[in-house]
C-alpha cells in the first residue's frame, strides 16, 4: 500500500508539472509551431509563393527570381513561426533579423556610394535611404494589399520615420555631442516638409473625394502612385542640386524649387502618357486576339455546316434517310 501510494503521489506530481508547463508554454502551440517552422523551410525553397501547385507552373523568371532570393528566403526561414509564446518569440526574433540586414545594406550601399565618388549627402539621401528603407517599403505594400483598411500602412510609414528621428538620432548620441554643420540642411529639410504637407494633403483630399486613402478606381490610384513618386525625386533632385550648388543664394534656390515643381506636372505628364498608351497597345492586342478567336470560331462553324449540308445532300442524293 505504502509503495501503491508513492506511485500514485509521484503521478499526481508529474501530472501537475506538466499541466504547469503547459499552460505556461501551451503545449499544442507549441507542436503547431514545430510543424510551421518545418513548412517555412519547405516553402522558402519552392518558387513563387512556396505553394506546391504554384510550383509546378513557375517560369524560367519565377525560377531565376527564387535562386537569386533563396538564401534570403532561408536566413528568415530560422525566424521561428508566431505560434511560439503568444507571438512575442517572432516579433522579436524578427525585428533582430530585420535591423541586421538593414545594417548591413547600409554599410553596403554607404560602399556604392564611395565608389561612385558621390557626396555623403546624396549618399545618404539616395542610396543609403533607399537601402535602408525597402524593409519598411514592403511591409507597408505587404499591410497596403493584405489588411482591409490603410490604417496600419500609413500607420507604418509615420510610425518607422518616428523611430529613425527619436531614436535614430537621440538614443545614439545620448552621451555626447554630434555637431552637424547646417550647409544644406536647412534647404533640405524645407524641401521635405513641402513634400510630406503635399502628401498629407493628397491623402487627406482622397479620403474625402473617393472615400479611401489607398487604391480606388484604377485612373486615380495611378495617377497618386506617380505623384508621390514625382515627390520622391523631387526631393533627391533639389537636395542633390543644393550639395552640388553650396553657394547658391535664396533666390536660386526658389528658382529650383519652381523647375521642380513643373518638373513634376511634366512627369506626370510623360509617365501617364507612356502607361496609358502602353494599356492601350495591351488593349488592342487583346481585342485584335479576341476577334481573331472568333473569326477562327466562326470559320470552324462554317466549315461544320458546309460539311453537315454535304452529308445531307450525298445522304439524299443515295436515297439514304437522314436521321433526324
Amino acid at each position: 500500500c505504502v509503495t501503491i501510494a508513492a506511485i500514485t503521489e509521484g503521478a499526481m506530481m508529474g501530472a501537475a508539472i506538466v499541466r504547469g508547463f503547459d499552460a505556461a508554454v501551451n503545449l499544442d502551440a507549441f507542436a503547431e509551431g514545430n510543424y510551421a517552422w518545418k513548412n517555412q523551410f519547405i516553402m522558402a525553397m519552392r518558387p513563387v509563393n512556396g505553394d506546391e501547385d504554384d510550383a509546378a507552373e513557375a517560369t524560367v523568371a519565377d525560377w531565376t527570381i527564387h535562386f537569386v532570393a533563396l538564401p534570403w528566403k532561408l536566413f528568415f526561414a530560422m525566424i521561428p513561426p508566431a505560434s511560439y509564446c503568444g507571438g512575442w518569440l517572432c516579433f522579436c526574433i524578427a525585428l533582430v533579423f530585420i535591423g541586421g540586414v538593414t545594417a548591413v545594406i547600409g554599410d553596403l550601399a554607404s560602399l556604392m556610394g564611395c565608389c561612385l565618388d558621390l557626396p555623403d549627402a546624396i549618399t545618404a539621401i539616395t542610396i543609403v535611404a533607399l537601402g535602408t528603407s525597402l524593409p519598411d517599403t514592403f511591409a507597408s505594400k505587404v499591410a497596403a494589399v493584405e489588411e482591409p483598411t490603410a490604417d496600419a500602412a500609413i500607420g507604418n510609414v509615420t510610425g518607422s520615420n518616428s523611430v529613425n528621428v527619436f531614436l535614430g538620432l537621440g538614443l545614439k548620441y545620448k552621451d555626447g555631442g554630434f555637431a552637424v554643420i547646417a550647409g544644406d540642411l536647412v534647404f533640405s529639410v524645407i524641401i521635405f516638409t513641402l513634400c510630406s504637407v503635399t502628401a498629407l494633403a493628397v491623402i487627406v483630399y482622397r479620403r474625402r473625394a473617393f472615400q479611401a486613402e489607398l487604391g480606388g478606381p484604377k485612373g486615380v490610384k495611378t495617377n497618386t502612385a506617380i505623384f508621390f513618386v514625382m515627390l520622391w525625386l523631387f526631393y533627391v533632385a533639389l537636395a542633390s542640386w543644393k550639395v552640388q550648388t553650396p553657394d547658391a543664394d535664396e533666390g536660386m534656390q526658389v528658382v529650383a524649387t519652381i523647375v521642380g515643381v513643373m518638373g513634376i506636372g511634366v512627369g506626370m505628364v510623360v509617365i501617364a502618357g507612356i502607361i496609358h498608351c502602353i494599356s492601350g497597345m495591351r488593349s488592342a492586342q487583346q481585342a485584335a486576339a479576341k476577334d481573331h478567336i472568333e473569326a477562327a470560331l466562326w470559320e470552324h462553324q462554317a466549315r461544320l455546316d458546309n460539311f453537315q449540308q454535304a452529308a445531307l445532300k450525298a445522304a439524299a442524293t443515295n436515297g439514304i434517310k437522314a436521321s433526324p
